[in-house]
């Protein structure tokens, strides 16, 4: 009834069979006496009921110490002890981050839209506010950046956020002509882990590892891709051409000063930028000022179909169950696993395999199962669809078919 320690294997220790067989008899041994019966320990014995109790005690325990043993391994740690193996590597888990979205807005030329704005969705009522002044030019428009009061997977289609919520004089309208971009919930053991694994290079410079550890540890970034050319000319991936001796970071959330000086100080000197975005960061030694650029990714609509079988022996509301399941595993919160490994957030650069939302969706209790299907277009389906490094992954209810055979 004991812990067992090996310097090879770690720790383990009795199963339940094996503490109760030595609980058994201890009891046995301590009730023995010449010309009695031997103790019935039988578990419907008044005897075997304490026995049973005894065992479970002991085994909880047990289990207990199995279980902090376990949290020394960053890939079973969970909760706090994960919080911890993460501070080593000067690492912390992030919050959860709310949807934001562009919003086209019109009105008087010289109209101030405050950071205190909000509009609200005709969807589904959620609110969302202004994150930074700005006013409306000669044209009559202007582009501010909402987020969603609520932080985690809040989806808005375009042309849904056009409810002002806020009177200012001189606007009129507010609409977001693309769909937003869906934040996400705080960060699960699995993508906290995945992220810990490829940020050892965080306190590094000059690699690629190291300006994906500093990107991905900004505020309220959600995903992130690296890419680089070494050589004397330009090469094309995707049909974006990335500069000789560059790099190329495409960055989901955030805002672009974090991300512009984490790319600074995680570059080589003389590395050369890619992308759409532009940011000027000082130097903190030398005061000077260098350009940084940087690739804000367009939506990149993907779409789902999943295929079932018998529609007799399907629950109620089959279809928002499979839909649920689909949507929370793209955006990397789905409890299932493959092959015992998280499934994460799909991101630019990603080759989306049809098959990672099965799990998901068995999951959910629907395990009619024909086959799952992915497409970039809603017209050509197949197993996989790529994601260009210039995208960021999108996926709404309204992509996402669920048939029945």
């Amino acid at each position: 009834m004991a812990l067992y320690f090996d310097a090879d294997t770690g720790f383990s220790a009795d199963s339940v069979s094996d503490v109760r067989a030595q609980v058994a008899a201890e009891w046995k041994s301590a009730f023995r006496k010449d010309g009695t019966p031997e103790l019935n320990t039988a578990p419907e014995t008044p005897a075997g009921q304490i026995i049973d109790s005894q065992t479970a005690s002991i085994t909880q325990k047990d289990s207990e110490l199995l279980y902090l043993a376990n949290m020394l391994n960053p890939l079973k740690a969970t909760g706090i002890f994960q919080d911890a193996l993460a501070e080593i590597y000067f690492l912390q888990r992030k919050p959860a981050i709310p949807s934001s979205a562009v919003i086209k807005c019109t009105g008087l030329p010289g109209t101030v839209i405050p950071v205190s704005a909000q509009v609200m969705s005709t969807a589904d009522d959620t609110v969302w506010q202004n994150t930074e002044t700005q006013t409306i030019g000669a044209d009559g428009t202007c582009e501010c950046v909402f987020e969603c009061q609520s932080a985690g997977l809040i989806p808005a289609a375009a042309g849904t956020l056009s409810r002002i919520n806020t009177m200012v004089a001189g606007w009129d309208t507010a609409v977001n002509p693309r769909a937003a971009t869906v934040g996400q919930n705080a960060e699960t053991q699995g993508a906290f882990e995945a992220r810990r694994y490829k940020s050892v290079a965080l306190n590094s410079r000059g690699t690629i590892a190291a300006v994906y550890a500093r990107v991905a540890d900004c505020a309220n970034v959600v995903s992130c891709i690296v890419r680089e050319n070494k050589t004397n000319m330009p090469i094309e991936i995707d049909g974006y051409f990335i500069k000789a001796h560059s790099v190329f970071v495409s960055v989901v959330g955030g805002s672009d000063e974090d991300i512009a000086g984490a790319i600074y100080n995680s570059c080589s000197a003389g590395c050369d930028y890619n992308g759409n975005t532009t940011v000027s960061v000082t130097d903190s030694a030398t005061k000077a000022v260098e350009n940084v650029t940087f690739y804000r990714p367009d939506e990149y609509d993907v779409y789902v179909k999943v295929t079932l079988a018998g529609r007799d022996s399907l629950p109620d509301e089959y279809e928002k169950t499979v839909k649920s399941a689909v949507y929370n595993n793209f955006y990397g919160e789905s409890t299932a696993t493959i092959g015992g490994n998280p499934i994460l957030r799909v991101a630019p650069g990603d080759t989306v395999l049809a098959s990672r939302f099965i799990p998901s969706v068995l999951d959910s209790g629907i395990s009619q199962v024909v086959k799952i299907q992915v497409s970039a277009d809603g017209q050509a389906w197949g197993e996989t669809a790529y994601m260009p490094i210039t995208g960021n992954p999108s996926l709404t209810s309204d992509r996402i078919a669920v048939e029945v055979v």
